[in-house]
């Protein structure tokens, strides 16, 4: 992985900019990680994706991630400073291939899910959308010992999801802080996928602001503009006029 600069980091947002949540970072990563195809990417797990994805969100915007959370109960925010060495979870064992749950004498055999999976995921209904996620990362699948199909009970679903979490643990991370005002714990999922690219699109407008700002002034190029250090671009921005 490597860092982006200016010009490259516009390119790679306007690659990822049609694309639908759950796929758009990977257009960032492809940029980032010359040496892996983009199918090979899109088919990491989810929590190896983004596990890659915090390494490129300190590598563009440093180590220090500010955020809020919204209270749960009176809607209050609640400001969290944290740093992204805090939001990786300690690695493990690799993660079997197949990943194999085994409850209730079922068996099951899967693969964990990636961004492809998430891109098609559908939104309608929770339930819904758990078990067809199960269909999607299901290679087989036994009831004491005889091959059926993903059809399986609440119960069994409950340990298939604890195994997958247990199994790739960075796609499963929480935040929690303190309401201020109320005392109440604010828990939060982190989607790196969300969060990276919100900071980038809010990066990719103030740059290009700037960016209108000084070829306005003195006729310079997009290219030109973006090739200058952010420093040296600020020194400009302050002399413009009005």
């Amino acid at each position: 992985m490597r860092a982006l600069n200016a010009q490259e980091l516009l390119d790679a947002w306007e690659q990822g900019a049609p694309l639908a949540a759950g796929s758009r970072s990977l257009a960032l990563l492809a940029a980032a990680c010359p040496e892996s195809a983009g199918e090979e990417l899109a088919l990491l797990p989810v929590g190896r994706r983004d596990g890659l994805l915090l390494s490129l969100r300190e590598l563009l915007f440093g180590p220090r991630l500010p955020c809020v959370l919204k209270c749960p109960g009176c809607g209050a925010p609640a400001d969290l400073d944290l740093q992204v060495p805090d939001l990786r979870v300690q690695a493990g064992d690799p993660a079997p291939h197949p990943l194999v749950v085994e409850a209730r004498g079922y068996r099951l055999e899967l693969r964990l899910p990636n961004s492809l999976d998430l891109a098609g995921l559908p939104s309608s209904d929770a339930g819904f959308a758990r078990r067809w996620l199960l269909r999607q990362c299901l290679l087989r699948a036994l009831q004491d010992g005889v091959e059926i199909d993903a059809e399986v009970p609440d119960e069994v679903m409950d340990e298939v999801d604890a195994q997958m979490e247990r199994a790739d643990g960075q796609a499963c991370l929480e935040v929690t802080t303190t309401c201020p005002e109320c005392g109440r714990a604010c828990v939060s999922v982190v989607d790196m996928d969300e969060l990276l690219w919100t900071e980038v699109t809010a990066w990719i407008h103030r740059t290009l602001r700037d960016v209108h700002a000084l070829a306005s002034a003195y006729h310079w190029t997009e290219a030109d503009i973006l090739a200058m250090s952010s420093w040296k671009r600020r020194l400009y921005l302050d002399m413009v006029p009005g």
